[in-house]
């Protein structure tokens, strides 16, 4: 057989049409025949049987004799360790369901289940101070002697970090429903320091928490949660994007006992490398689009901080225009109860007034949370929120088309850069829907991003402030957990068949399998396609500027606008990458006008070969509810 040696552990999609021409009976053959050597006993065995990287003996399942109202099972966290590859199953909920293990599976391909459980867990970090890794509630140390915390078997762990004080003998970890927890990897103990909830003003929503990441770098540990459910899709779309929903991404310095809010839109990862190029990523969506935030090392976190009821908060770039600048200052007996709301907002004695004389870009921002609230500026957040479509007030004249445009502002010491992308999907909506997208490093010093559907090469560097290193692979339907690396193959947790306790009656036996192929195979998945847009139904005058959107990768391509009153807005494109920090001195490009006399809608179709890094668009004269939404195939 001309490739033995790859069909000694799976026939790759060549070999299965040779197959079915009947032209490869030798490579069943070799693969029947391969052998290998089990590094635990020093035995030779035979290779399971495998088809195009799945291996059926790998398959977790729920025992359907001891679970008959069967549940889900996910991969949960995949960690080579110790000449192995470690990893760890999850439930939907702790106790609902059986089957789920810590396991490893050997170099000859054959799975070791370590200990059973019952919850659902999704963390896993290398722990250098004590040569161990942590995958779940568990700890196993470099010869393989697993250890595990009592206390937390039935958390569902969704993510962990380094310690900020003590990294040496203890780490952190997060609950899916906010419980963060300080463990100590010496004494195997685990103290419950913060309920996130609360924290992080989350509980009077009334929304689930569902935190899935965290990760400690430039004095901070970061936590994420990817909460989004209809209430939160109904703000973004009837209201503008600017509005707060019930997602979190947020940061605590390790020794006060205030969080600092960053966004309140649903995040799902947060992550970065320690050394090269040191940038912090998250990953987040809304509805308008999926949503890469990025903090370099050369910006650590100064957040400005302002108190609302002695809570301090930060006002994200996306949030920023909803402070009440124009509006009357408050009185101290109409300020309501702030405890759960997320961006720093300042009220008028007279809601109504305040509401009369600021637009929604100026910040009047009055919201009426429906056990919270009887000034009815703005609709419930159940009912529909309608933005004020009042638009006299619109301040912001008139920008010259023919100016140059100047290069962008660098952050602000402590800024996030936000940086939209499309989505491919919108099977990734619901915060249940998305599991576990993750930045994982699947090639030395090259990150693989899983996002909203689509895979895409990511750099770790970010040299001047820019992110230029995001190209997008491919599409894909899968749910994937978790990847990584090991052995020469690129590995893809999976979460299959889930039938949810019941409620999805069309499916049988939950279970999830492993899939082993190489990173360049992602190539060969589904060709990039997707949507999203910057603006969606949002308010905007002149010298609004939207968030860049990534353009590059992609084939044909069309902006869709609408606008319900007259106004001016400009497409600009960056094609070096550089021009969304403005360091190095390359200015953003005019590409085109789309001009509205009244309202309406418009679209363009870019050339067939044009692109650029990325595309955004810019208000320069007029003040309309504006919706900007990118179309690639």
């Amino acid at each position: 057989c001309a490739r033995a040696s790859r069909a000694a552990f799976f026939l790759d999609q060549h070999d299965m049409k040779e197959m079915r021409s009947g032209l490869v009976c030798l490579c069943v053959v070799a693969v029947a025949a391969a052998q290998s050597v089990d590094p635990s006993s020093g035995a030779t065995a035979a290779m399971p049987f495998n088809v195009n990287g799945i291996f059926p003996a790998l398959t977790s399942r729920n025992d359907m004799s001891t679970s008959p109202k069967m549940s889900e099972i996910g991969t949960g966290a995949l960690m080579p360790w110790g000449d192995a590859l470690y990893g760890i199953d999850y439930l939907r909920n702790p106790g609902s369901g059986s089957g789920a293990a810590l396991w490893r599976v050997h170099a000859n391909m054959t799975r070791e289940n370590l200990a059973f459980h019952t919850s659902t867990f999704a963390n896993r970090m290398i722990h250098r101070g004590t040569n161990s890794i942590v995958i779940g509630p568990y700890v196993i140390d470099a010869a393989g002697q697993v250890r595990v915390f009592e206390q937390l078997l039935t958390i569902r762990i969704g993510g962990m970090s380094e310690h900020l004080i003590s990294p040496d003998t203890k780490a952190y970890m997060v609950g899916m429903e906010g419980q963060f927890w300080e463990v100590d990897l010496v004494n195997m103990t685990a103290t419950q320091l913060f309920d996130l909830c609360d924290a992080l003003h989350m509980c009077a929503r009334g929304e689930q928490q569902h935190f899935k990441a965290a990760f400690t770098r430039f004095g901070a540990t970061y936590v994420a949660s990817n909460t989004f459910e209809e209430a939160d899709y109904l703000m973004n779309v009837q209201s503008g994007s600017p509005f707060p929903g019930g997602g979190r991404l947020a940061s605590w310095d390790g020794r006060s006992a205030n969080w600092t809010i960053l966004e309140t839109t649903a995040f799902e990862e947060v992550t970065g490398r320690v050394t090269f190029g040191s940038v912090v990523y998250a990953l987040g969506w809304d509805a308008t689009s999926a949503i890469l935030k990025v903090l370099d090392p050369q910006y650590p976190l100064t957040p400005n901080v302002s108190q609302i009821r002695g809570v301090p908060e930060v006002v994200s770039e996306r949030h920023r225009r909803l402070s009440a600048d124009t509006c009357a200052a408050p009185k101290p007996n109409t300020l309501m109860n702030l405890s759960h709301v997320n961006v720093i907002q300042t009220y008028a004695a007279d809601a109504s007034a305040c509401c009369a004389k600021c637009t929604m870009s100026k910040g009047c921002a009055v919201w009426s949370f429906q056990d919270l609230y009887s000034t009815n500026c703005h609709l419930s957040p159940y009912a529909p929120w309608g933005p004020s479509t009042v638009h006299t007030n619109c301040t912001g004249g008139v920008i010259d088309p023919n100016a140059p445009i100047a290069p962008a502002s660098p952050p602000a010491p402590g800024e996030w850069q936000t940086y939209r992308l499309p989505k491919a999907t919108h099977a990734y909506d619901h915060l249940w829907q998305t599991e576990w997208p993750r930045i994982r490093e699947i090639e030395t010093e090259r990150y693989l991003m899983d996002h909203a559907g689509m895979f895409y090469e990511l750099s770790p560097l970010g040299w001047a402030g820019s992110t230029w290193g995001v190209r997008p692979i491919s599409q894909h339907l899968r749910m994937i957990p978790d990847y990584c690396s090991w052995n020469g193959f690129l590995v893809l947790g999976g979460n299959q068949v889930t039938p949810h306790t019941g409620a999805n009656i069309i499916t049988g036996q939950a279970q999830t399998n492993l899939w082993f192929g190489k990173s360049d195979d992602l190539w060969s998945f589904g060709k990039p396609r997707g949507w999203g847009g910057v603006w969606r139904n949002q308010l905007v005058q002149s010298g609004d500027v939207s968030d860049p959107f990534l353009m590059t990768g992609f084939d044909k391509k069309v902006v869709h606008v609408t606008a319900d009153s007259s106004i001016t807005i400009n497409v600009q494109v960056d094609f070096t990458g550089t021009a969304g920090d403005g360091k190095v001195n390359e200015p953003w490009h005019l590409y085109t006008t789309i001009q509205f006399t009244e309202a309406g809608y418009q679209f363009h179709v870019f050339p067939d070969g044009f692109s650029a890094h990325w595309v955004r668009v810019l208000a320069i004269d007029g003040c309309a509810n504006v919706t900007v939404d990118f179309h690639y195939t």
